[in-house]
């Protein structure tokens, strides 16, 4: 089991804070359940790609074409 990166412990408890208080389509939660979205999906693909050998440069390129997604890899998709 993983531990919860201490950010995003306190992220999530800003956010839930925020949602108690102003409601769930406040824009500044919204605007904080994305950023905490995001945070928490580089965290496990930070945790992920830890646990990898080295890549070339080809391994990464294209790896970085399938997280930019299809509308902006820049190939034919």
């Amino acid at each position: 089991m993983t531990l919860v990166d201490p950010k995003l412990h306190a992220m999530r408890a800003q956010l839930a804070g925020l949602t108690r208080h102003r409601g769930r389509n406040d824009p500044s939660v919204i605007e904080l359940a994305e950023r905490f979205e995001a945070e928490r999906r580089a965290d496990r693909i930070r945790e992920l790609v830890a646990g990898w050998p080295p890549l070339s440069a080809e391994q990464a390129d294209l790896i970085a074409a399938l997280l930019r997604g299809p509308d902006r890899a820049g190939g034919s998709g």
